[in-house]
């Protein structure tokens, strides 16, 4: 059963993602945090263990972040600045579940004017962070290289082969 085997897998990555996350966070903040000396499972190979090392670095960097990312920008290159909405995701979501009498054009104004979009297409992001409502609820997490590269290899070859073989 490889399912099973995937599950038990993923089970053990989260319970030690979330035993690890504290301290992973105070870290990142120069505070101290008790070392609780979490150990990796003796079943990880020592290269799957860095990977979720690496991963748990990039998630704890992102909630750091929450609401600040640094963008590559000719005036605020390396400063932190604001990503988060004006508008509340919750009133956003309401709206879009009303029905709408009119054209698509005339209910995609609106939305354009309530709900203004951020303005960071023209930026690079080259932090982790996460996108926020005006309340602080988390709406994106931007995890740049979450995977390190021999993991994105690995994912675009087997997914290539997958479609060659018409899986």
């Amino acid at each position: 059963m490889p399912e099973l085997a995937v599950y038990q897998e993923t089970s053990a990555v989260a319970t030690y993602m979330k035993a690890r996350f504290p301290s992973v966070l105070h870290s990142i903040v120069d505070m101290p945090y008790p070392d609780v000396n979490i150990r990796h499972p003796n079943s990880w190979p020592l290269e799957f263990a860095v990977e979720v090392d690496h991963a748990l670095d990039v998630i704890a960097r992102a909630f750091h972040n929450q609401g600040f990312c640094v963008f590559s920008h000719q005036k605020a290159f390396n400063r932190p600045q604001l990503a988060s909405t004006s508008w509340d995701a919750r009133r956003y979501a309401d709206h879009i579940g009303l029905k709408h009498l009119g054209t698509a054009n005339e209910f995609e104004d609106t939305m354009q004017r309530q709900f203004k979009p951020l303005n960071i297409s023209h930026h690079l992001e080259i932090t982790p962070c996460t996108i926020t409502d005006r309340h602080g609820s988390l709406l994106v997490w931007y995890l740049p290289n979450i995977l390190l590269p021999e993991r994105q290899v690995q994912w675009v070859l087997g997914f290539a082969i997958d479609t060659l073989m018409g899986k």
